[in-house]
């Protein structure tokens, strides 16, 4: 945001002003309390009423020479903050020119210039920002996400980590971070920022982030006891999979039984994420056959072939599950409609 600071104007009591200095201080006192007014409309913020004060003042304070550029970076960032940035960009183009030191009028330029998708301009403006103003970590965050939207992962690392270095790990700089590790592939570095992020906002949106950067690290107990972790008791159909799945691969199968067991309940017990997901349950009964815990596999292969009657393997599965607990009738019975779908597995007849 644009804040400038100013030199105070005092004057000693016993000091006679002339009348035009007079008259110089009070439009002075106005201008500034017109731009204090501009700041906390902005700050709060207050689009349309922050516009309307910023114009006000420039159809006053237009061709001031000390007030008139300030005012007209107020008016541009008014305009970019109520959401016409074409109209904002050339005072704000004016007021860089009036004083290209500033950091802040580049930074605002460059968010201007990125919503109307001048992208390679705005990425010299925050260039720009970032050399005029180094220790803002503010600026290294920005500027680092735009080179990020560029691919341009190693100069981008190089300002999301001095960023954070600069802010002391503050937690505006996770999520940048977490998108610069996701862009990397680095999925074990990117765990801890999203965990930190979602901890703070546990929205379903930055849930399936955390998850999905979990699954892709590879380190299926990590993974079972961040699910397990979640806040609320329900699953989602992609949360249930992974879950299942990991387990399967650790030799365990606590949540493929608890799911089985479900079934017993009738309709109404099963979560609503897994009730009607074929490929969850034929999952479950493979993972429950390799613990041989047969019963609980049978049900679970007999719900993914009510929901997938045409899936040979489900079928195949249920074969061999029935033959484990010695109900060879059924699984006869069952082979038969394995082949009816399938004859070339006539060869595999058990």
């Amino acid at each position: 945001m644009l804040l400038l600071a100013w030199a105070g104007v005092w004057s000693s009591g016993a000091l006679v002003v002339p009348a035009r200095a007079q008259s110089r201080q009070a439009d002075s006192d106005a201008a500034l309390r017109g731009l204090a007014v501009v700041d906390s409309l902005l700050a709060v913020p207050a689009p349309e009423p922050a516009l309307a004060a910023a114009r006000d003042l420039w159809r006053v304070w237009a061709e001031h020479p000390i007030y008139g550029w300030q005012i007209e970076g107020r008016l541009g960032l008014a305009l970019l903050v109520a959401g016409q940035p074409a109209a904002a960009v050339p005072h704000l183009e004016n007021t860089v020119r009036r004083h290209p030191r500033e950091a802040a009028h580049h930074r605002n330029l460059g968010a201007a210039l990125l919503q109307l998708n001048r992208r390679g301009r705005a990425l010299s403006e925050y260039q720009a920002a970032v050399e005029l103003e180094p220790g803002r970590a503010d600026l290294r965050r920005e500027y680092g996400q735009l080179l990020l939207s560029f691919g341009d992962t190693k100069r981008a690392a190089r300002e999301i980590l001095t960023g954070r270095q600069l802010c002391g790990n503050c937690p505006e700089m996770d999520e940048p971070l977490a998108s610069l590790y996701l862009m990397e592939e680095d999925f074990p570095r990117a765990v801890p920022p999203l965990r930190r992020i979602y901890e703070r906002k546990p929205d379903p949106a930055h849930r399936q982030a955390l998850v999905a950067a979990v699954a892709q690290a590879g380190d299926d107990s990590v993974l079972v006891a961040t699910l397990e972790g979640l806040p609320g008791a329900d699953f989602t159909t992609a949360e249930w999979r992974l879950l299942i799945e990991a387990e399967g691969r650790l030799g365990r199968w606590d949540h493929s039984l608890q799911a089985a067991s479900l079934l017993t309940g009738g309709p109404e017990a099963v979560p609503a994420a897994i009730a009607a997901e074929a490929p969850f349950w034929g999952q479950a009964a493979l993972i429950l056959l390799a613990a041989r815990m047969y019963a609980a596999g049978l049900a679970a292969a007999d719900r993914a072939i009510a929901l997938a009657p045409a899936e040979v393997v489900y079928r195949n599965n249920r074969v061999v599950l029935l033959t484990r607990l010695g109900r060879d009738t059924e699984a006869r019975q069952e082979w038969k409609r394995v082949l009816a779908l399938d004859p070339s597995l006539a060869q595999d007849e058990p």
